[in-house]
C-alpha cells in the first residue's frame, strides 16, 4: 500500500495510524447498505513493522485475513481510513474486490 500526499510526487510514510474496513458486497458511496463484516487497524507503531520498499518508493505490506468473517457474497468493498494524529480521519475511495469460490 502507497500513501500520496497531494504536493509530492512520491510516497510518504506515514505517523498516523491505518483502518481497513471490509463490506459484504459492493458498497459504491459512504452511506450506502453493505453490511461491514470485518475492520483491521493499524498503530503507527504497528505499521513501522510493515514497511517495505517497492518500484514505487516506500510503503507498506500488509496482509488482511479475515479469519471467521469469510464474506459469503461473490465481491467485498475494502476501504481504507488514514487516522491523524490530529483532524479527522481521511477515507479513499471503496475498492470492489471479487472473491473467487
Amino acid at each position: 500500500m502507497y500513501l500520496y500526499q497531494a504536493d509530492r510526487a512520491e510516497p510518504v510514510l506515514i505517523k498516523a495510524g491505518l483502518e481497513f474496513l471490509m463490506h459484504e458486497g459492493r458498497r459504491p458511496r459512504e452511506g450506502s447498505a453493505a453490511a461491514l463484516l470485518k475492520t483491521w487497524q493499524f498503530t503507527e507503531e504497528e505499521l513501522v513493522t510493515h514497511q517495505m520498499r517497492g518500484p514505487a518508493g516506500w510503503g507498506y505490506a500488509i496482509q488482511l485475513g479475515w479469519g471467521k468473517d469469510v464474506p459469503t457474497s461473490s465481491v467485498i468493498t475494502l476501504t481504507v481510513r488514514y487516522l491523524p494524529l490530529v483532524g479527522p480521519p481521511v477515507a479513499s475511495s471503496p475498492i470492489v474486490i471479487p472473491i473467487p469460490k
